[in-house]
């Protein structure tokens, strides 16, 4: 994924790590009980949910989790918020469901898979939150009596993730690797960008006409504030928008039909009217400034 080397670097981490133990097990040498649940910080659309599939699919290959996280029994992805019950005594009820079943809906829970809980710190509220309190105490005895063939992850923005961390005296104890994603740089969105007109399989002609479109791009880009790819495909959307409302205009006062070169081209104007589009729809008020250097201009549009 792009933008995300040192997350790379962890997840082979942690997969080496996995695959040793199991070659010590196999000729009887002692491995400790490492847990394998983990947290995930970073903005969203950073890459977390991809990025906990694929930690899932290599532990499954490791024989570490029973069911693959490629199915729907393997992988569950909930929100913080969908553990909390609106009467006492019922978060704690919600959880042990996440994990053991129940039966009358017919779950059959997560034991031996992976379970991906997003906005994480939306569980706990504060230090008087009882309910939340419950949920996160429950979350805690399953992670830790399943640690074994279970995988939980915790995910959310950072600060508020610190926050969850900090409810409970257990929680980094059983949760103590911590998978920080950071924000994607301006050469990285410029990444993205070219990834998806590659797939949509457009071109952006050649010579003078293509790097005038590549600093169109660049200069859109500096709207996607967020730092995540969902941001740069949202703008691409509307790119791809103002492309088809030319192509349509065109098509009705040249009275003939598209050619596969009009369909498939970009052009500086239809990346400057989806600029405006996003940053009208999106509420964007500033490029981005200090924040993150602008070096795709020089060092890949300028080439």
């Amino acid at each position: 994924m792009v933008g995300l080397a040192p997350v790379k670097q962890q997840v082979m981490e942690l997969a080496q790590s996995a695959e040793v133990d199991q070659d010590r097990k196999r000729q009887g040498l002692p491995v400790s009980n490492k847990t394998m649940h983990l947290v995930m910080s970073g903005a969203p659309g950073t890459g977390k949910t991809t990025v906990a599939r694929d930690i899932g699919r290599l532990y499954h290959a490791l024989g570490l989790v029973d069911k693959d996280p490629a199915t729907d029994e393997g992988f569950r992805e909930i929100s913080g918020p969908d553990l909390i019950a609106r009467y006492k005594g019922q978060s704690g009820a919600k959880v042990r469901a996440l994990f053991e079943g129940d039966e009358k809906t017919g779950d059959g829970g997560m034991i031996g898979g992976v379970i991906f809980i997003d906005e994480a710190y939306s569980m706990v509220s504060g230090d008087n939150d009882e309910y939340g309190q419950q949920a996160v105490a429950e979350l805690l005895r399953q992670a830790e009596n399943h640690r074994d063939n279970t995988v939980v992850i915790l995910a959310g923005y950072g600060p508020e993730m610190d926050t969850l961390l900090n409810s409970n005296t257990g929680m980094r104890r059983r949760f103590p690797t911590t998978l920080n994603f950071p924000e994607l740089s301006l050469d990285d969105r410029f990444e993205v960008m070219q990834g998806l007109t590659r797939e949509g399989k457009y071109t952006i002609g050649s010579g003078k006409k293509a790097t005038e479109v590549r600093h169109a791009m660049v200069d859109a880009l500096q709207y996607t504030g967020a730092g995540n790819a969902g941001d740069v495909r949202n703008l691409f959307e509307k790119i791809e928008t103002a492309q088809r409302v030319r192509l349509a205009n065109q098509k009705t006062s040249q009275g003939k039909p598209l050619t596969k070169r009009d369909l498939s081209t970009i052009t500086t104007g239809d990346v400057k009217a989806g600029m405006n589009a996003y940053i009208v729809t999106g509420n964007v008020k500033d490029p981005i400034k200090g924040r993150l250097v602008p070096t795709s201009r020089k060092k890949k549009v300028a080439s």
